[in-house]
């Protein structure tokens, strides 16, 4: 599959090189002295250019001359090769040289660099070299990652992804295997943030120590900006305490090193967030990705702060004396609290410097209105000073612009508007936003096993706005449901809560007035003795349609028995829903239909569904019905 990445960013003007004349033998290194005014200019040239070259690293100079361009020749590799600036194309070159290969030509030369340079480090000092991290996180991320590859992500990809990340870029990755890939993904932010966390304490200690020598001697202190207005720098969110286990557990394992690292409470925190519970027979049963992501604790209310110190790891430490918040989105909210409230607090969040939102799609199911209200109190100016030293904050945080030094890592295993938009529209990150997403989907409809006919209606709404979707959506359900009614084993899915209630409403009015048929339905609210009712009814056709909610099948993932024509009233959140409700449809296919709404609204929804060609034939095509036949023919 192919995967394309697009960097959002601000480059700084493009440093030009200029190429030396003479033979580098007379560049002597930085503690020598020159010989000669002429050859002290050449080695400063060298040096700004960060071009060190030895005779040894080649066979003679004429090989190397080819490598040193005019100013036009570099421009033109530039923007062959799509580089940020031409500087990378001189200091790859060089590279080559340290590496003792010289190609044919320099086009041969950056070609190799470049696609070397796509491989993920090997050794501890490459990775070391590569993202500029401390050592023991560089050893034990080498030995994690060889544990825990599954193959899934692609090498280019995750050097990639790991190098936008040590850039402090803000990242929005989508991929719709990425419940496959998490736990190297999982892996790769983890080191980023021990990364940050380590490099930022190291110099709050030595400008402690400047600080203490400098009044000893009683020399004027200058002014030293180390910190921001509180003390969390750090904020993760994620959907289940299971999920909250694993990254806590990444953390540790990157921080240990031949002295094992203390880390208090972890015996309360593996009984509060490591306990398991789970019907291993009914786990069998249910799908793969439904065992991935509900094994274990599946707990959605929780919340911990966690601070670092010298080899030491605090579990359960109050908010304004943490690093790392680790919460979901209902844990959080209800610690946020709502305006008029007795307790309303958002301080904690002022200074946060790396923002991660693991598995968003999953917050779509639980709810989206949590997330927005978290991203709505990042980074507002604190009520209280919290005994904070005003001369050591960073002055854009005293101006309110903490967020733009706050890097953004936005992770989902489905693309949606509502998900893209926690980067494009609270992403202010100064180093810009990089994307990586699936540039060619094949569609989830080729997972359909039965030959079926799919007919998708396309909704008139080339004249209308967003917010008309709804009603119009609604209005031709019911003139498509009226035809439907000769037809049992009708099954209506329903992504959205409030369009499940409203339909629902509608048609038991239908019932009363006996205008309608009989039906039953089986949302995320049923209980058990509902569910098992309804699901009977309309297995024995006592009830021709069932109102089925896509929160319901995301938490339970039943099989259906009686299934011979699907409804979708809107597109699934998660595609492989379709195909999964496709292939639990019983009976002869000649009697079987599938039906899918869709509007000029849902081209991501569309993408991941059909694929991507054909996506774009249904949005731009003058018909509203379209036919796709599933299965062998």
């Amino acid at each position: 599959m192919k995967r394309s990445t697009k960097t959002k960013k601000n480059a700084p003007a493009k440093k030009k090189i200029r190429a030396a004349e003479t033979s580098p033998s007379k560049v002597e290194s930085e503690n020598e002295k020159s010989e000669s005014s002429e050859d002290e200019e050449e080695m400063e040239v060298y040096k700004d250019d960060g071009i060190l070259l030895n005779d040894s690293d080649v066979k003679s100079w004429e090989e190397k001359q080819k490598y040193l361009l005019d100013d036009s020749e570099l421009e033109n590799l530039n923007a062959k090769y799509s580089l940020r600036s031409s500087k990378v194309v001189q200091n790859k070159l060089v590279r080559l040289f340290q590496r003792q290969k010289v190609p044919e030509t320099v086009d041969e030369g950056v070609e190799s660099l470049l696609a070397s340079d796509n491989d993920f480090p090997s050794t501890v000092s490459d990775l070391e070299k590569s993202f500029q991290l401390p050592k023991v996180v560089s050893e034990n991320w080498l030995k994690l990652s060889q544990a825990n590859k599954t193959g899934v992500v692609d090498s280019a990809v995750y050097f990639k992804l790991c190098e936008a990340l040590q850039q402090q870029a803000s990242v929005y990755y989508t991929d719709q295997n990425y419940l496959q890939q998490s736990s190297e993904i999982r892996l790769a932010y983890c080191a980023r943030i021990l990364n940050h966390l380590l490099k930022s304490r190291a110099v709050l200690q030595r400008n402690d120590q400047k600080i203490k020598l400098l009044e000893n001697s009683d020399e004027e202190v200058n002014d030293v900006k180390d910190r921001g207005l509180v003390q969390p720098k750090v904020l993760i969110l994620s959907p289940f305490r299971s999920k909250a286990f694993e990254i806590v557990n990444t953390l540790i394992s990157l921080l240990q090193n031949e002295k094992k690292m203390e880390v208090a409470f972890k015996k309360r925190f593996k009984d509060d967030f490591g306990s398991s519970e789970e019907d291993v027979e009914k786990m069998e049963k249910k799908p793969e990705d439904y065992r991935m992501l509900f094994s274990r604790h599946t707990d959605e209310h929780f919340r911990i702060g966690i601070s670092l110190a010298q080899g030491k790891m605090r579990l359960y430490s109050q908010f304004y004396k943490s690093d790392i918040i680790i919460a979901s989105p209902l844990g959080l909210r209800t610690a946020i609290g709502e305006m008029g409230e007795a307790h309303y607090e958002y301080d904690f969040l002022s200074s946060v410097e790396i923002f991660v939102v693991d598995h968003a799609d999953v917050f779509m199911m639980q709810n989206w209105e949590h997330v927005l209200h978290i991203m709505k109190h990042l980074h507002l100016q604190p009520k209280d000073s919290h005994d904070v030293d005003f001369s050591r904050v960073f002055d854009y945080c005293l101006d309110g612009q903490s967020k733009h030094y706050c890097q953004n890592l936005v992770f989902t295993g489905v693309d949606l508007p509502s998900i893209s938009t926690l980067q494009t529209k609270y992403c202010s990150n100064r180093n810009g936003l990089v994307s990586f997403n699936d540039s060619k989907l094949e569609g989830t409809v080729c997972g359909v096993i039965k030959q079926l006919p799919l007919g998708f209606h396309r909704l008139n709404t080339f004249q209308l706005k967003f917010s008309d979707v709804p009603d119009t959506r609604f209005k031709f359900f019911l003139d498509y449901i009226s035809k439907a009614q000769q037809q049992p084993g009708t099954v209506v899915y329903i992504p959205q809560y409030y369009d499940f209630v409203r339909i629902k409403n509608h048609m038991r009015r239908q019932v009363k007035s006996a205008a309608g048929p009989a039906f039953g339905y089986i949302s995320e609210y049923s209980d058990s003795k509902t569910v098992g009712k309804a699901r009977r009814n309309f297995l024995i056709q006592k009830f021709p349609i069932l109102l089925y909610s896509e929160r319901y099948h995301f938490y339970h993932r039943p099989n259906i028995k009686g299934i011979k024509h699907i409804v979708f009233y809107d597109l699934p959140t998660h595609p492989h829903f379709f195909s999964e409700l496709c292939n639990m449809m019983s009976g002869a296919d000649v009697n079987m239909s599938v039906s899918a709404i869709y509007s000029k609204f849902d081209s991501k929804k569309l993408d991941h569904v059909v694929g991507t060609a054909r996506a774009r034939n249904l949005l731009q095509s003058n018909k509203s019905f379209f036919m796709l036949v599933t299965g062998k023919s």
